[in-house]
C-alpha cells in the first residue's frame, strides 16, 4: 500500500487532457497488458494473449470531467478527472484519473476500485 501511496503523491501531475496521455502505456504487474491511447482518441489494448496476427481491440477514449463523467449524478468532487473507454454499442468503462505524469498512468476502476498502475513504454 506505501507503493500506490507514493506514486500516487510524488508524481508531478501534469494537465489532464487527451495530449498528455497520449502513448503507449505498460500495466506494471503485467508488462504484457499495453493500452496505446493515439491522437485521434482512438484507444487499442493488447493484453498479450492475442496472437500476433490478430490486430488489438480498437476503441475510442475521452478525459471527462464531474460534469461529464460517466455517472452524472456523482457526488464525487468538482475537480474530479475520469478515463472513458468506449467499445462501442453502448459499453463502456470508467476510471478515476488518478495521475498522469510523464511516467506514470493511475487508473481507478469505478465500479470495482481496482487500482491500475501504468509506465510509459519507450
Amino acid at each position: 500500500m506505501k507503493k500506490i501511496v507514493v506514486i500516487l503523491f510524488l508524481f508531478p501531475v501534469l494537465g489532464f487532457s487527451q495530449t498528455s496521455i497520449i502513448g503507449n502505456w505498460e500495466l506494471e504487474e503485467n508488462p504484457e497488458t499495453v493500452w496505446i491511447f493515439a491522437e485521434n482518441g482512438r484507444f487499442y489494448d493488447d493484453l498479450g494473449t492475442l496472437s500476433p496476427t490478430m490486430p488489438p481491440t480498437k476503441k475510442t477514449y475521452s478525459i471527462l470531467n464531474r460534469s461529464n463523467s460517466c455517472n452524472p449524478h456523482s457526488t464525487d468532487p468538482a475537480d474530479m478527472k475520469y478515463l472513458r473507454v468506449d467499445y462501442g454499442g453502448g459499453d463502456t468503462m470508467c476510471f478515476y484519473l488518478e495521475t498522469l505524469s510523464e511516467e506514470y498512468l493511475v487508473l481507478m476502476d469505478t465500479y470495482t476500485g481496482r487500482l491500475l498502475i501504468f509506465k510509459r513504454k519507450e
